[in-house]
Protein backbone atom coordinates (compact mmCIF):
# COMPACT_ATOMS: atom_id res chain seq x y z
CA UNK A 1 0.00 0.00 0.00
CA UNK A 2 1.47 3.31 -1.05
CA UNK A 3 0.27 6.20 1.04
CA UNK A 4 0.78 9.72 -0.05
CA UNK A 5 0.40 13.24 1.64
CA UNK A 6 -0.79 15.92 -0.16
CA UNK A 7 -1.64 19.59 1.16
CA UNK A 8 -2.55 17.34 4.39
CA UNK A 9 -4.51 14.88 3.28
CA UNK A 10 -3.97 11.57 3.36
CA UNK A 11 -4.83 9.50 0.12
CA UNK A 12 -4.20 5.79 -0.12
CA UNK A 13 -3.61 5.00 -4.13
CA UNK A 14 -3.09 1.65 -4.44
CA UNK A 15 -4.66 -1.41 -1.87
CA UNK A 16 -6.93 -1.58 0.73
CA UNK A 17 -7.07 0.31 4.11
CA UNK A 18 -6.50 -1.67 6.88
CA UNK A 19 -9.44 -2.64 8.61
CA UNK A 20 -8.66 -1.60 11.70
CA UNK A 21 -8.57 2.16 10.41
CA UNK A 22 -11.70 1.37 9.17
CA UNK A 23 -13.29 0.41 12.46
CA UNK A 24 -11.50 3.04 14.41
CA UNK A 25 -12.89 5.96 11.65
CA UNK A 26 -16.31 4.44 12.13
CA UNK A 27 -16.24 4.05 15.72
CA UNK A 28 -15.08 7.41 16.50
CA UNK A 29 -17.78 8.93 14.54
CA UNK A 30 -20.81 6.96 16.02
CA UNK A 31 -19.48 7.92 19.59
CA UNK A 32 -19.15 10.99 18.58
CA UNK A 33 -22.99 11.24 18.18
CA UNK A 34 -23.74 9.17 20.68
CA UNK A 35 -22.36 11.30 23.21
CA UNK A 36 -24.13 14.72 22.25
CA UNK A 37 -27.46 12.60 21.57
CA UNK A 38 -26.76 11.22 25.15
CA UNK A 39 -26.09 15.03 26.60
CA UNK A 40 -29.10 15.98 24.40
CA UNK A 41 -31.45 13.29 25.98
CA UNK A 42 -30.19 13.71 29.91
CA UNK A 43 -31.18 17.97 29.22
CA UNK A 44 -34.55 16.75 27.44
CA UNK A 45 -35.50 14.41 30.30
CA UNK A 46 -34.13 16.51 33.06
CA UNK A 47 -36.92 18.12 35.14
CA UNK A 48 -34.23 20.97 36.36
CA UNK A 49 -34.08 21.79 32.20
CA UNK A 50 -37.25 22.61 31.36
CA UNK A 51 -36.90 25.98 29.47
CA UNK A 52 -37.57 24.29 26.13
CA UNK A 53 -35.01 26.85 24.35
CA UNK A 54 -32.09 24.80 25.56
CA UNK A 55 -32.69 22.14 24.73
CA UNK A 56 -34.24 22.89 21.37
CA UNK A 57 -31.10 24.66 20.48
CA UNK A 58 -28.71 21.15 21.51
CA UNK A 59 -31.24 19.07 19.79
CA UNK A 60 -30.33 21.47 16.64
CA UNK A 61 -26.22 20.91 17.78
CA UNK A 62 -26.99 17.10 17.42
CA UNK A 63 -28.39 17.15 14.49
CA UNK A 64 -25.15 19.11 12.57
CA UNK A 65 -22.80 16.79 14.79
CA UNK A 66 -24.57 13.77 13.18
CA UNK A 67 -24.29 15.01 10.34
CA UNK A 68 -20.99 16.27 10.51
CA UNK A 69 -19.35 13.06 11.57
CA UNK A 70 -21.79 10.99 9.11
CA UNK A 71 -20.28 12.62 6.52
CA UNK A 72 -16.98 12.92 7.49
CA UNK A 73 -16.65 9.22 7.59
CA UNK A 74 -18.66 8.95 4.06
CA UNK A 75 -15.97 11.36 2.82
CA UNK A 76 -13.01 9.21 3.60
CA UNK A 77 -14.97 5.78 2.55
CA UNK A 78 -15.76 6.74 -0.72
CA UNK A 79 -12.86 5.79 -2.89
CA UNK A 80 -12.28 2.16 -1.01
CA UNK A 81 -14.56 -0.33 -3.30
CA UNK A 82 -16.83 -2.57 -1.74
CA UNK A 83 -14.75 -5.28 -2.45
CA UNK A 84 -12.23 -3.93 0.02
CA UNK A 85 -14.34 -3.28 2.95
CA UNK A 86 -15.52 -5.98 5.09
CA UNK A 87 -19.12 -6.78 5.05
CA UNK A 88 -19.94 -4.65 8.48
CA UNK A 89 -18.31 -1.66 6.92
CA UNK A 90 -19.95 -2.03 3.58
CA UNK A 91 -23.36 -2.21 5.41
CA UNK A 92 -22.11 0.94 7.75
CA UNK A 93 -22.11 2.73 4.13
CA UNK A 94 -25.22 1.83 2.60
CA UNK A 95 -26.99 2.80 6.22
CA UNK A 96 -25.06 6.31 6.59
CA UNK A 97 -25.86 7.47 3.08
CA UNK A 98 -29.82 6.99 3.78
CA UNK A 99 -29.84 8.26 6.65
CA UNK A 100 -27.69 11.51 5.03
CA UNK A 101 -30.21 11.86 2.62
CA UNK A 102 -33.03 11.95 5.13
CA UNK A 103 -31.40 14.55 7.47
CA UNK A 104 -31.03 16.51 4.14
CA UNK A 105 -34.79 16.47 3.71
CA UNK A 106 -35.21 17.72 7.01
CA UNK A 107 -32.50 20.22 7.49
CA UNK A 108 -33.55 23.39 6.93
CA UNK A 109 -37.07 22.87 8.60
CA UNK A 110 -35.31 21.51 11.46
CA UNK A 111 -32.42 24.40 11.59
CA UNK A 112 -35.12 26.85 11.49
CA UNK A 113 -37.61 25.30 14.32
CA UNK A 114 -39.00 27.02 17.01
CA UNK A 115 -40.60 24.16 18.96
CA UNK A 116 -39.79 20.53 20.20
CA UNK A 117 -42.68 19.42 18.29
CA UNK A 118 -42.00 20.48 15.00
CA UNK A 119 -42.38 17.64 12.61
CA UNK A 120 -39.08 17.81 11.05
CA UNK A 121 -37.18 18.33 14.37
CA UNK A 122 -38.70 15.45 15.93
CA UNK A 123 -38.32 13.63 13.02
CA UNK A 124 -34.29 14.04 12.72
CA UNK A 125 -33.42 13.18 16.14
CA UNK A 126 -35.78 10.06 15.62
CA UNK A 127 -33.48 9.51 11.94
CA UNK A 128 -30.54 10.16 14.42
CA UNK A 129 -31.52 7.78 17.03
CA UNK A 130 -32.10 4.95 14.42
CA UNK A 131 -29.22 5.50 13.22
CA UNK A 132 -27.21 5.27 16.06
CA UNK A 133 -29.22 1.96 16.47
CA UNK A 134 -28.32 0.36 13.42
CA UNK A 135 -24.95 1.12 13.07
CA UNK A 136 -23.90 -0.25 16.49
CA UNK A 137 -25.80 -3.71 15.57
CA UNK A 138 -23.67 -3.57 12.43
CA UNK A 139 -20.85 -2.66 13.64
CA UNK A 140 -21.08 -5.10 16.92
CA UNK A 141 -18.63 -7.73 16.78
CA UNK A 142 -21.19 -10.42 17.90
CA UNK A 143 -23.66 -9.64 14.89
CA UNK A 144 -23.77 -11.87 12.34
CA UNK A 145 -24.22 -11.62 8.44
CA UNK A 146 -28.01 -12.69 8.31
CA UNK A 147 -28.64 -9.23 11.06
CA UNK A 148 -26.15 -7.59 9.31
CA UNK A 149 -28.40 -7.78 6.03
CA UNK A 150 -31.47 -6.72 8.15
CA UNK A 151 -30.50 -3.50 8.88
CA UNK A 152 -29.59 -2.73 5.66
CA UNK A 153 -32.46 -3.39 4.40
CA UNK A 154 -34.47 -1.11 6.61
CA UNK A 155 -32.34 1.79 5.37
CA UNK A 156 -33.14 0.54 1.60
CA UNK A 157 -37.02 1.34 1.87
Amino acid sequence: MSVTIENSNISFKEGSVPKFIVEGLIGSAITQVFQQFSYFTELYLNPKHEKHSDWLVNGQALCIVAYEEAKQTIDCLAEMQDATLAPKHKAYRKITLAFLEKQEALEKKTRTAKSKTNKSFVGSIDNISQWLQSTTIVMSSYTDKKDISAEVKLWAA
